[in-house]
């Protein structure tokens, strides 16, 4: 199951964070699957412990949109929900657990300003569907954030 390695992920990624963000809501985390006939399987299995809220086309893939059945508690955070993310035609990766996603109480531009020191990936900030900022991390993981929760984000 996608969730069978969450306790150790969620803090590996959170002590690599520079800063605090004890006052964040941590709304989801992303699975990124290794194949599309990966993805197909994990859907079906991500059904047991989720509802399929959305499925959408981003970036040139297929995202699909969960929310959890009983959330999950964390280092203090409560998570409501997660992504299974096909990968990007040619993309070659692992089926792994993948990115974890806060939601900031304000800008891009202001949350970049107050942590300057970062180096941010800004890549995706002014996208359409979903924009967020970025914080790549040493092991090829990712924290991202952004300013509406997931579910606010899912197009009608």
């Amino acid at each position: 199951m996608i969730t069978s390695n969450i306790s150790n992920f969620i803090p590996t990624l959170i002590s690599q964070i520079p800063f605090d963000i004890s006052n964040l809501q941590l709304d989801h985390f992303g699975y990124q699957t290794s194949s599309s006939l990966d993805y197909e399987n994990l859907k079906k299995e991500c059904l047991n412990i989720g509802e399929l809220l959305s499925e959408n086309i981003v970036s040139g893939r297929r995202v699909a949109i969960f929310k959890l059945n009983e959330p999950l508690l964390s280092n203090g955070f409560e998570i409501l929900g997660f992504e299974l993310v096909e990968p990007k035609e040619e993309q070659i990766c692992d089926s792994e657990l993948d990115h974890l996603e806060f939601v900031i109480p304000i800008s891009f531009e202001e949350y970049i300003k107050l942590h300057k020191n970062v180096n941010w990936d800004i890549s995706t900030m002014n996208r359409e569907a979903f924009p967020k900022i970025a914080l790549k991390l040493n092991d090829g993981k990712s924290v991202k954030f952004h300013i509406k929760d997931i579910f606010e984000e899912i197009p009608d």
